[in-house]
């Protein structure tokens, strides 16, 4: 079992070469009977944790590489390396492994749905066509279900993170998931896709959400999830100096 991590702030692709493997766990989250994948690239975008085991062959060398790091080579086992499996097809979650028998997590009645388009413009990464410190919060009540739908409009690769808080991706581009249920706490989102994502508000304070992806963090791409009730003698903006991810 390998757990891949990226640390860096660009999506990662992963291959393993000489072996068949499965995704067993994302971001920590074990998934419902993962399928054996021979193969296929794995994306991971910023902050993304993914846990792969492998299935080694009784002699042989196994290498898992990313083209993104080419200096980021991963050998298992003894011999000639393998020919690498380039143009592979792009890992799925939406279709990955098998639903649960019994899933209460799909009878949703939200309390509260938010709608967030992650953009760009010239010099600002923007969520709802606003930069941080002008975009109004998510605000939620303590026990509250919460629907929030996430577009990716155009700046490149957006991994959308969440704090304090985990969450259940529902579709992608209006597709719901067939496979696995899948809970997160960073959604790597691709221009042009749309997601629809699912939480309970069971940790009272107030939270950042952000593009993991630090420079656009730093560039507008941030807001607050905030809960009824709680406050904070702080504020944020050029004015005060407090000014996150710079």
């Amino acid at each position: 079992r390998l757990r891949l991590t990226n640390a860096s702030n660009e999506t990662m692709d992963f291959a393993v070469d000489g072996a068949p493997y499965r995704v067993v766990a994302m971001d920590g989250h074990e998934l419902h009977e993962p399928g054996l994948l021979d193969g296929t690239v794995v994306p991971i975008g910023a902050g993304q944790r993914y846990d792969l085991r492998i299935e080694l062959p009784d002699s042989g060398m196994v290498v898992v590489r990313s083209p993104s790091a080419k200096g980021l080579r991963i050998r298992i086992g003894s011999g000639s390396e393998p020919s690498p499996a380039d143009n592979g097809q792009r890992f799925s979650f939406v279709d990955y492994g098998s639903p649960l028998a019994d899933d209460p997590g799909l009878d949703i009645t939200p309390d509260r749905r938010f709608e967030l388009k992650l953009g760009q413009t010239l010099f600002v990464n923007s969520i709802n066509g606003r930069a941080f410190h002008e975009i109004p919060p998510m605000v939620v009540q303590e026990g509250d279900r919460v629907v929030i739908r996430i577009s990716n409009e155009g700046g490149g690769d957006h991994p959308f993170h969440l704090h304090g808080h985990i969450f259940r991706v529902l579709s992608r581009n209006g597709v719901p998931l067939r496979g696995s249920p899948v809970y997160l706490d960073t959604l790597l989102t691709r221009e042009g896709e749309t997601y629809e994502i699912d939480l309970k508000a069971d940790n009272p304070g107030l939270w950042m959400a952000h593009c993991h992806n630090l420079e656009h963090a730093s560039m507008g791409m941030s807001m607050m999830f905030n809960y009824e009730g709680v406050t904070t003698p702080y504020r944020v903006g050029t004015k005060s100096g407090n000014l996150p991810d710079l």
